[in-house]
């Protein structure tokens, strides 16, 4: 297991979870396929929570945001698809350096981001 780190300014830090990849393959794969099952339903729990509210908010019940499912279909390459990854990092990262910790309406978010190309 790997934690990317990216960083941006002498501040700002990005942290995602990777567990493993060809290029720093985990030496256990079975504790490897079960930190990936633990991430999976960490990320199903987050969808449980926003289809649960989904229907208040479609509803006009409640006007605030408290979540998104948005989906897209992309043709991209590898390196392109890698590419866009990182930017979307770095745009959080940008995001979460310039928030002020202090405002006091501010929320803490999951941020699940999910991929599967048409191979597997």
């Amino acid at each position: 297991m790997t934690v990317v780190i990216a960083t941006l300014k002498p501040r700002l830090m990005i942290v995602a979870w990777r567990v493993g990849s060809p290029q720093e393959p985990v030496e256990d794969e079975v504790l490897g396929t079960a930190l990936m099952a633990v991430l999976a339903d960490d990320h199903t729990a987050v969808l449980r929570r926003v289809l649960v509210w989904a229907g208040e908010y479609v509803s006009g019940r409640d006007p605030a945001t408290h979540g998104e499912l948005s989906q897209r279909n992309l043709r991209l390459t590898e390196a392109e698809f890698v590419e866009m990854i990182r930017r979307v990092n770095l745009a959080i990262g940008e995001i979460t350096e310039a928030h002020d910790p202090q405002d006091p309406v501010s929320r803490f978010w999951s941020l699940e981001i999910i991929a599967a190309d048409d191979t597997i």
